[in-house]
Order: structure tokens, then sequence, then C-alpha cells
């Protein structure tokens, strides 16, 4: 990436130095003055041709967490593991009870990490249609806070979570523990691109797994990442939404939490 614009010190873009199907790539991130948010945005202009995208955060879980979710349609494995023989959930398998999906042991909770003692797992979890605001909030219980991101879920359908809890050897991760990932996206069950970009078992079902690009045109991805300290009490957010210029927080416990927001950060929907 170059850095091609910076207005300040909260705000800059970025060009990817190489061209996508065609299509010139600019990134740009901007820190919120008022709230703790990190807003960006992809924007390809021109290219041809379709491709799986996805955004990838990854958060460090000292001593555990309870993971809460936008509602999904269902949640489904790769077919086979992504690292074999290290997986604690079943490949494939899939559930729309995210509390109890198939695995080792019989059913597994999706919204707790880590899923098992050592383990390395992906799963994929689709968002429910006509839904206004995609959502994932990570409470963390030794770091006491909430770390959240967000999405369009017309834009984003998927979610993809990763759980790496000490199972993998390999460099670089040598057993490290305690690693969540967060990958929203538009794109096939961990799949790759060919698969992705043709007929599949979900775009059969209406989901969109790969972005149109626009020869003539544009096309925009945004995304937003937040994090707050953890109310009181709270063991989950039960809700996360936009009213007016705020973003609405609500949870187990207590009032909700209020961060000014702005919501024109979704309104440049991407084409499919």
């Amino acid at each position: 990436w170059t850095l091609s614009e910076k207005k300040d010190r909260s705000q800059a873009k970025f060009t990817l130095e190489r061209h996508i199907l065609g299509a010139t790539l600019f990134k740009t991130l901007r820190c919120s003055q008022d709230a703790p948010l990190l807003y960006q945005r992809h924007t390809f202009i021109g290219g041809s041709g379709f491709l799986p995208i996805a955004h990838h955060e990854i958060t460090h879980v000292q001593n555990g967490a309870q993971i809460c979710h936008s509602p999904k349609q269902f949640a489904a494995t790769p077919v086979e593991p992504i690292e074999p023989k290290l997986n604690h959930l079943a490949c494939s398998a899939e559930s729309a009870d995210l509390r109890s999906f198939p695995c080792r042991s019989g059913t597994a909770n999706l919204g707790r990490f880590p899923l098992a003692d050592c383990h390395e797992d992906f799963v994929s979890l689709f968002e429910q249609p006509g839904s206004e605001l995609g959502w994932t909030a990570v409470l963390r219980k030794a770091e006491d806070d909430i770390l959240f991101v967000l999405k369009d879920p017309a834009v984003l359908p998927v979610t993809m979570h990763w759980y790496a809890n000490g199972a993998n050897m390999r460099s670089p991760w040598n057993g490290h523990r305690g690693i969540f990932g967060i990958e929203d996206g538009r794109s096939g069950i961990h799949a790759g691109h060919k698969a992705s970009v043709t007929p599949n078992e979900l775009n059969r079902r209406g989901i969109a797994t790969a972005l149109g690009l626009e020869p003539s045109g544009t096309v925009s991805v945004a995304h937003v990442i937040g994090t707050v300290a953890r109310p009181k009490g709270w063991d989950r957010v039960d809700d996360i939404s936009v009213v007016g210029d705020a973003l609405v927080i609500a949870g187990s416990k207590g009032p909700p939490v209020s961060l000014p927001f702005d919501a024109s950060i979704f309104d440049e929907r991407s084409h499919s």
C-alpha cells in the first residue's frame, strides 16, 4: 500500500500498488474524533470480473470470551478442516443453532472461545435476509472489554470465525493460544477463488459469494471496528443498532452504551 492522501492525523487514503482484475483499489481509514471507532472503506475503480473478499480482524483472548452476533441463518464448516486433525468442529457440518454445532464431543457453542482446550477451527456464519446491520461482539473476560465489528449485511453476508488455541505448532503460530479471528466477507466457505465465483451451494441459496467489479464505475465496501469497556455485569451483547446519529449497544444488564456514529459509512453500497 502507498499513502496517497492524508487529511489529518485521523484520516488517510492508500492505493494498492498492483491492480486487482484490472481494478485500482483504494483504502480509506478514519479514526473517529469522538468515539473509539475505526471506519474503513475499500473502493475498486474499474476492473472486470468477480472476486471473493473479506476483512480480517484478529484479537488475542487471554482467558476466554463470549461471542455474540446479529441474527444468522445458519453456520457451516468447510468440507475439510483448515488444519487436518486439529479441528474440534465437525467438517463438513451445518447448523441453524449456533449454540449447538456438531463437534468431536457432541455439540459446541460457537459463542464461546475457546471451543476446546486445544484446537484450530474455521466456521462461516450467514446473515438473516433483510438484516439492516451485521455485527459481531467479543466480550473478553480478562481484558474486561468488548470488541465489536459492524458491516452492511447486504454487501458482506458472511462472517467467518477462526478459533486458534494451542493446536497449531507450525510457524508462526508455534502453539500460541487465545487467537480469535473475525472475517466479514463475501465468499464461499474457505473454498478459494474459483469455487466462490462459480455456481455453488451458497449462491444457489441466494447468498452472494463474490463481488462484481464495474468496468466503467466503482464498487465500495465499508466496515467499522470498535471497542468499549465492558459495562459491569454484562455477560453478553443482545443487540447493536444505529439510531439516528448514535450507535446503541444493548447488553444483558443495565442501560445500553451509546456512541456518536457516522451512519453514512454504509450509504454507498457495493454492486452485486
